[in-house]
């Protein structure tokens, strides 16, 4: 009986670092993560994969603390309406239109909201009074003022456009330049190099006027100066300070007695 021979085979070891599995039609595969962070810091610019993975990391840690902080808000939340279940009733109520004092009424009378004089609370029910009462009026007096600022920058605006003589499409080109470059990236807290540059331009404006003020000053001293220099050597009948030939005198008025001198002279001879 022939011996039949079995070759043992080795067994197969796995990739250490497989190929991504390319999808129909060979397009390459996008990492989502890859992908929601360029979204998210669309100036950013990593410079290798470790640089991408720290960034990526900073960014899970503090949405991480984001939600452990909305969470422990939610509990403490939780906890008040537990204990007094009309705030649960009035934020609806505000929630879906109904106005505060509306949504209060519904759930407290007068008499539940107000302290007396005397009970354990009244001194803390005094200071929030007080505390309203005065963040009441400082929002008022911001939005007063406010208001009298809008109305005096469009007073000035209107004033700086009338100087430049700039015409409608001057000034909205202006205003969207000012609104895009300055303001909108000072609201988002963005100060770059490009925004210190324009504010430290501004800053020095008044002082680069006077320094070119005063320099076109002392140009033309100067200029006057060597002015009254040359027309010196002109007239003074010697060679200027460059070298060269004198110009000729000016030939001098004669009257009529220079000509009698003149003649007398000729007869002696």
């Amino acid at each position: 009986m022939k011996e039949q021979k079995q070759e043992k085979s080795s067994p197969v070891q796995p990739e250490t670092n497989p190929e991504p599995e390319q999808p129909k039609g060979g397009t390459p595969r996008v990492s989502r993560v890859r992908e929601y962070m360029k979204a998210k810091f669309p100036e950013r610019q990593w410079a290798d994969d470790e640089e991408f993975d720290d960034a990526l990391a900073d960014r899970l840690a503090e949405a991480d603390a984001a939600i452990e902080g909305h969470e422990r808000a939610n509990r403490t939340i939780m906890e008040v309406i537990e204990a007094y279940p009309e705030l649960a009733e009035i934020i609806e109520d505000v929630a879906g239109g109904v106005p505060v004092t509306v949504a209060l009424a519904r759930q407290f009378s007068p008499e539940d909201l107000a302290v007396a004089e005397g009970e354990p609370d009244y001194d803390a029910y005094k200071r929030a009074a007080a505390e309203r009462t005065k963040r009441l009026s400082d929002i008022r007096e911001r939005t007063a003022a406010r208001e009298r600022n809008m109305a005096q920058s469009k007073t000035d605006v209107d004033a700086f456009f009338a100087e430049r003589g700039m015409d409608e499409a001057e000034q909205g080109q202006f205003i969207e330049w000012v609104d895009n470059e300055i303001l909108a990236n000072l609201l988002d807290g963005k100060v770059n190099r490009s925004i210190l540059t324009k504010l430290y331009q501004g800053w020095k404006f008044d002082e680069a006027v006077q320094d070119a003020r005063t320099a076109g000053e002392v140009e033309g001293r100067n200029a006057q100066i060597e002015a009254k220099r040359m027309k010196a050597e002109k007239t003074d009948g010697l060679p200027g300070s460059g070298g060269g030939i004198a110009p000729e005198p000016e030939p001098q008025p004669r009257d009529f007695l220079d000509d009698v001198l003149n003649r007398r002279s000729k007869r002696k001879f």
